[in-house]
């Protein structure tokens, strides 16, 4: 499989990991007006490319670039050995310890803030998401996918991850 499509490939899971919902019965009403930017979206003053080269440094990895996926709320890097990472900040969707892949998976915490890892990413040879979660009702996904083993992907992923989470809002 190519870099291009293994990332592809990725890409498609986390945005998948962040976009299921069920169904709720009951009656429509109208929402009570938003809160404040700041408390409705704790993401919005945050761009996933300053974090992502931030989390980045000092691991040889080329330049960051907005993902060709969502160049809004996501960014990635791709080294010639196909080691891809990416950063992908969800405003709008709740922290959940439901893993969205058929691999494995794991609940913990990064520095105190809980955490959902997963693991064989698909049809990708290996992979790692770690989905933090942000208060009240955001969380960051980091992806790493290369070509080596799922266990070698989330060991990058969880130092990546550590890295990161301090500069992740706390609700």
């Amino acid at each position: 499989m190519s870099k291009v499509s293994r990332f592809v490939l990725a890409a498609t899971f986390v945005l998948a990991a962040g976009g299921c919902s069920t169904a709720v019965q009951g009656t429509p009403t109208t929402a009570p007006s938003a809160p404040p930017t700041s408390v409705a979206n704790p993401l919005a003053s945050l761009k996933p490319c300053d974090l992502l080269e931030q989390v980045l440094q000092g691991l040889d990895y080329p330049p960051v670039a907005p993902d060709i996926v969502n160049k809004k709320l996501a960014c990635s890097t791709h080294k010639p050995d196909g080691s891809d990472v990416m950063l992908l900040l969800n405003p709008d969707i709740p922290f959940t310890e439901t893993p969205t892949n058929s691999g494995s998976s794991k609940v913990g915490t990064v520095n105190g803030r809980r955490a959902l890892q997963m693991s064989d990413l698909g049809k990708v040879k290996g992979g790692c998401a770690i989905r933090l979660e942000v208060k009240p009702q955001a969380n960051a996904l980091l992806t790493a996918v290369s070509n080596t083993t799922a266990a070698e992907d989330c060991q990058l992923a969880d130092q990546l991850a550590t890295r990161l989470e301090p500069m992740l809002p706390r609700g």
